[in-house]
């Protein structure tokens, strides 16, 4: 089955549109300080970041490295996206994960899209552990940069932390469903038998 100039040209389209809206996120948040210094997960102090939100839907992590090698690495942690600077503010979403213990250095991200923010609202992400074993760390900055870290031992500090845009998969979709009735629905009208 052949496809004419005009069909081809709405498949372009179709492409045109649906890569522009996946590229029209704006580009990843990173606070990534010195690495080196770190500062406890505990279950009674919960320890973060604030940040700008630049994307709607966003995956979002802190930066864990091990802190107490004799403690179990396997109770759950979680973090919990607040609305403002912050712990004061609404709760937003919540996430509980458990970390492996061969592991050392790196972000844990989590998928916070299906609670969509507000862009340029201010979010704080913090991670507290949900039992009592102080073995992980998250990491912060050497130097005091403009507070907005969450802690009450390092407030002042830049706490690691890395916010992802995610798109949105529910307009791309949609779109490219409209687009593929209408195509379907042309050819039914062009070869109709009187």
């Amino acid at each position: 089955m052949m496809c004419s100039a005009r069909s081809f040209r709405i498949w372009l389209l179709a492409v045109g549109l649906v890569l522009a809206g996946s590229l029209a996120n704006a580009a990843p948040i990173l606070y990534a300080p010195q690495l080196g210094l770190t500062v406890q997960v505990n279950t009674f102090e919960p320890v973060g970041q604030s940040f700008v939100a630049e994307n709607e839907f966003v995956e979002a992590g802190l930066h864990f490295s091990v802190i107490n090698f004799i403690f179990d690495p396997t109770e759950p942690i979680r973090y919990d996206l607040y609305l403002g600077q912050g712990v004061g503010g609404p709760l937003v979403a919540s996430a509980t994960f458990a970390l492996s213990g061969g592991t050392d250095d790196f972000f844990h991200m989590e998928d916070f899209s299906s609670t969509p923010l507000t862009i340029g609202n201010t979010y704080s992400l913090v991670a507290s552990v949900v039992g009592i074993s102080p073995y992980w760390a998250v990491t912060r900055s050497l130097e005091p940069p403009a507070g907005t870290g969450i802690g009450s031992l390092f407030p002042e500090y830049r706490y690691a932390l890395s916010v992802n845009p995610i798109p949105e998969p529910n307009t791309a979709i949609l779109l490219s469903l409209g687009l593929i009735g209408m195509s379907i629905r042309r050819k039914s009208f062009r070869y109709r038998w009187p």
